[in-house]
């Protein structure tokens, strides 16, 4: 769990492993269980996160490709 940060650590993993060491600690600190259930479901919602800013960023740039397309056109592109 608190292995250190190596370099070929994805930011999607170290979002992961920090967002679950914020949280085991303070579990922890009130006392509470924190297992590989708890770590595999903070897993889960990093990439539900990732996965809708995708998404919605997709959506958004699927509305402006006209916009862009034409100015490449205006452009000569």
């Amino acid at each position: 769990m608190w292995a250190l940060k190596g370099a070929t650590m994805d930011k999607r993993e170290e979002a992961k492993r920090l967002l679950n060491s914020y949280l085991e600690m303070l579990a922890k600190g009130q006392g509470l269980h924190w297992d590989s259930d708890n770590r595999a479901e903070v897993g889960e919602i990093v990439d539900l996160i990732i996965d809708a800013a995708r998404q919605e960023i997709g959506t958004i740039w699927l509305g402006l490709l006209p916009a862009f397309e034409e100015k490449l056109r205006e452009l000569g592109i």
